[in-house]
């Protein structure tokens, strides 16, 4: 039987680790042989979920260690950044994972200066941020600037800013075309804001969570048929994973809902 080609033996090896992605399936494919330990190395890191500061602590000791070669945290492509992480660590992350795409930065940056612009050098296409930190970031030409389609603006507990939130920043960005927002934490005229500053825009999700509404706020959202209201997911994480696993998220789910929409249009028409 002939070997296959390194291309598809590459392939499969990744969608191996896919499939099960730990860190024991990886020293487990790894040991098969060195140039599968190099593929199965670069994959695993190209999704990158740092759960707890301790993490962070881990994944900062590693590239100080030099244990990796020059540029290899170039391979992380989706990385996710949760509220334990200092900014410090982050900073300390995102010097070296220069290439990330879809970026969930939860943590409070509000006194590092040198964070905002890491972040705005990022060739993003997703981004989940709180929202006055979003503010910080660089507006002007650069990668994330004209890449950026997906953004997920999540707002902390600033009640007695919200009226002045100035969203009209959003018409800044040129290729935006889905947008998330708390709906417990704004409102209808927010979101206005939101649909009349993004001439891209094709969803924009306002999430709900049971704890926070009482009552179905649908209604209220009713003026723009590209705002679906939907329940926030319960694992925040596993929902920022999806992409790389194929599965449904916060966006295909809204997504369905407009299909669903123009269905039910196109059915009206007909009768």
């Amino acid at each position: 039987m002939p070997d296959l080609p390194p291309e598809l033996e590459r392939e499969i090896f990744e969608l191996a680790l896919k499939s099960n992605h730990n860190a024991a399936s990886k020293l487990a494919l790894s040991l098969v042989a060195r140039r599968v330990q190099c593929w199965v190395d670069l994959a695993f890191y190209e999704m990158v979920t740092i759960l707890h500061e301790s993490h962070a602590a881990k994944f900062v000791d590693l590239i100080e260690s030099n244990l990796k070669p020059p540029g290899f945290f170039v391979a992380v492509k989706i990385l996710c950044l949760p509220y334990s992480v200092t900014a410090e660590q982050a900073c300390a992350i995102l010097s070296v994972c220069t290439e990330v795409q879809l970026l969930a930065c939860w943590v409070d940056y509000n006194d590092a200066l040198e964070l905002p612009p890491l972040v705005g050098r990022l060739p993003l296409r997703r981004l989940s941020v709180e929202f006055r930190h979003f503010l910080k970031i660089p507006l002007v030409p650069s990668a994330w600037f004209s890449d950026l389609t997906h953004l997920d603006l999540v707002l902390w507990d600033y009640a007695d800013d919200l009226p002045q939130m100035d969203l009209s920043a959003l018409s800044r960005l040129p290729r935006v075309t889905h947008v998330a927002m708390q709906a417990f934490r704004t409102g209808p005229e927010h979101a206005a804001v939101v649909c009349a500053s993004c001439p891209n825009l094709r969803v924009l999700v306002m999430i709900t969570y049971q704890d926070h509404d009482d009552t179905d706020p649908t209604p209220d959202y009713l003026f723009d048929p590209r705002i679906v209201v939907q329940e926030g997911p319960s694992l925040i994480t596993r929902d920022w994973e999806a992409p790389y696993f194929d599965w449904p998220d916060m966006w295909s789910q809204a997504e369905d809902v407009l299909e669903e929409r123009r269905l039910g249009g196109r059915q009206a028409i007909a009768r």
